[in-house]
């Protein structure tokens, strides 16, 4: 009996630190949304919700505790810096009804790509001289967006209104 006293508490001690690790909870990212999808490939994973916006972000050494309805895990790695360029493109009239004019200082060459508000591309150019223009009479009312881009990659975005 004796003996039994004295490794009695050092056996509780082991079993209690067994069942309390061998049965711990484990924190999973959980969404509870109405609507809502998620699209995934080998180098992308885009999910999104519809609901309450952002309201609060809580770091904290390895975990992230948030508020709201639905963040992502993501970091936004670089912010789009807008080229020197931008301010030296002047694109009239807005609104427009027939053609839309663009003018450039310089003899940079440039694509001008004309997008719908979802992004569809509707119509592209490449611009060589200081003036250019393309004809939008086909074009429904509305908001669009010009997307130009030089050679090394950098773009900028404008808007025009197309009205008749």
């Amino acid at each position: 009996m004796g003996g039994f006293k004295r490794t009695g508490p050092l056996v509780g001690v082991i079993l209690f630190l067994f069942f309390s690790t061998a049965h711990a909870q484990q924190i999973e990212r959980s969404l509870i949304s109405s609507s809502g999808n998620q699209v995934s490939s080998d180098a992308l994973k885009l999910e999104w919700s519809v609901g309450e916006s952002f309201t609060g972000n809580f770091p904290a050494s390895d975990y992230r505790l948030t508020q709201g309805f639905h963040q992502g895990t993501g970091l936004i790695n670089k912010l789009h810096n807008s080229p020197d360029w931008q301010n030296n493109i002047v694109i009239s009239p807005n609104p427009v009804s027939n053609r839309l004019y663009f003018l450039k200082k310089g003899t940079d060459t440039f694509e001008i790509e004309i997008l719908d508000v979802t992004g569809q591309q509707l119509g592209s150019k490449e611009w060589n001289g200081i003036n250019t223009s393309i004809d939008v009479s086909w074009m429904n009312n509305g908001i669009y967006l010009v997307l130009i881009k030089d050679d090394l990659g950098n773009y900028a975005f404008y808007r025009f209104i197309k009205q008749y």
